[in-house]
């Protein structure tokens, strides 16, 4: 079978199982099989060798049953970087990029954060990727799961910041140190909305999607954490499900932290709250954006 016939197959699976971007997803798949970028897929013309289109109806055959294509993969793009994951690591989104934008501009005036925390690091994308921003700055990654501990330690070691990563197996609530920049994608997600989320979440960890009835329990244990772990003149940077701007406000403000800016994503939805021990001056931070 040639490269189109296969493509239009695949598409064809995908489609008739429900996937949206069948076409799309196809020729990721198609392309990570024959070993080529998918965007030159639809040019391709030639015979498919039959290890390749084996590897190409498997991966078809997954996806049709809602595994995400990260895990098939076994890698994501984050920040124009690659980040392995696979099952009990969350996949990295586009939004918890935008953590990273409020970081980069918050320490744009300053020499940048010496020692940054990662609270619940998963796949280690968003410390790795501030390590790499500061190739002077050493990181501490919290998780409580020691799978994702393991990704995160393979992470820093092919992007080449392993020398300056400690990891810890604790919970939100057991970090210890203090940090110039705390960096955080908590679970936000209400219990109920997960029946109702796309099959897809079904195989990230519960853990690292759900925080309770109302969503906000992780936020609850970052209010009481972080003023405890942050220097005077440090920033935590955390991200937001949406519409949970207000009441995440609200339960900062109530544990002695202020929130002195919030960046939104592409979608304009606020996502990245910024936050700092009350009263406290941040040396060279840029004004609230959002």
């Amino acid at each position: 079978m040639n490269v189109r016939d296969l493509l239009a197959e695949g598409r064809t699976h995908l489609a008739a199982a429900g996937i949206d971007n069948a076409r799309l997803d196809a020729r990721v798949l198609l392309g990570a099989a024959l070993g080529v970028a998918p965007g030159s897929v639809p040019n391709m013309s030639g015979e498919v060798g039959a290890a390749q289109r084996a590897r190409f109806e498997g991966w078809i055959k997954r996806r049709m049953g809602r595994e995400p294509i990260a895990y098939i993969l076994g890698s994501k793009e984050f920040w124009s970087l690659e980040f392995c994951v696979g099952p009990g690591v969350l996949v990295p989104r586009p939004d918890s990029e935008t953590l990273i934008e409020a970081a980069r501009d918050a320490f744009a005036h300053t020499p940048g954060p010496n020692i940054i925390g990662d609270l619940g690091c998963g796949s280690g994308c968003l410390i790795i990727t501030a390590l790499r921003l500061w190739p002077l700055a050493r990181g501490v990654a919290f998780d409580l799961s020691e799978r994702a501990l393991d990704y995160t330690r393979i992470n820093a070691g092919h992007l080449g910041v392993a020398e300056r990563l400690e990891t810890r197996l604790c919970d939100f609530n057991q970090a210890e140190g203090q940090f110039d920049l705390v960096l955080c994608n908590p679970p936000y997600l209400r219990e109920s909305e997960l029946a109702d989320a796309p099959a897809e979440l079904g195989f990230e960890p519960k853990l690292a999607l759900t925080a309770g009835a109302d969503g906000l329990n992780a936020y609850r244990v970052l209010g009481v954490i972080l003023p405890q772990i942050l220097r005077p003149q440090a920033i935590a940077v955390v991200e937001l499900g949406a519409g949970q701007l207000a009441p995440v406000e609200q339960e900062f403000l109530a544990a002695g932290l202020d929130v002195v800016g919030v960046q939104p994503d592409l979608s304009k939805v606020p996502r990245a709250l910024i936050a700092q021990r009350a009263g406290k001056k941040v040396v060279g931070m840029r004004g609230p954006r959002g």
